[in-house]
């Protein structure tokens, strides 16, 4: 015969479900907690498209020739390719990380599939801005590691949706050729079409 306090040996399933619901929330809280917010995401993509206007300009320099990045903002990605005249530099030096898609007289560079904890960055604008402000495809950097446009190159990125959306600039110093990312902010830059902009 059991004695009196038997029961207070063991859980109840009742007991053991309302725990691991407990422990089911306390989790979902910390994975929430780690992701990163939209400012840190797009922080992280520019510095990645930063990284790659330096290494087209590392290239033109070290080549002595012209090499250009293009902005193609319907796929969310940079091409490099080589424009110069020695047709020996058109095939690009191999990449560490191989990407699908990339032939070896292009360096492809798809937001889309960088790691995404978090909102998706996406490229929706590349501007020249001088005296006037216009739309552009791409940037060329030269052997002395200028661009061949004489305006500032500006990109702008963009995450998140609705009120959360997020704008950010990189831009592409004409003299130097040398890329710096901008801070995020939440006002939409003039002149800017936010084609990639969710609809809710």
């Amino acid at each position: 015969m059991p004695s009196p306090d038997a029961s207070s040996h063991g859980f109840t399933v009742l007991e053991l479900l309302i725990v691991v619901a407990v422990v089911g929330i306390v989790a979902g809280m910390v994975v929430v907690q780690f992701q990163p917010s939209v400012y840190e995401q797009l922080k992280a993509a520019g510095h990645v498209v930063a990284a790659e206007l330096d290494y087209a300009r590392s290239l033109a320099v070290a080549g002595d020739s012209n090499y250009r990045t293009a902005f193609d903002l319907g796929e969310n990605r940079l091409v490099i390719t080589h424009v110069g005249s020695d047709g020996a530099l058109d095939d690009l030096p191999a990449q560490p990380f191989g990407v699908v898609g990339n032939s070896v007289q292009q360096r492809i560079t798809d937001l889309d599939k960088l790691p995404q904890l978090g909102a998706l960055v996406q490229l929706i604008a590349a501007q020249a801005v001088g005296s006037s402000q216009t739309d552009v495809t791409d940037v060329e950097f030269t052997p002395l590691g200028g661009t061949a446009r004489p305006e500032t190159t500006f990109l702008w990125l963009a995450a998140g949706s609705n009120r959360g959306r997020r704008f950010m600039p990189v831009s592409i110093d004409p003299v130097t050729g040398m890329a710096s990312v901008g801070s995020p902010t939440n006002l939409r830059p003039t002149g800017v079409t936010d084609v990639h902009q969710p609809v809710n």
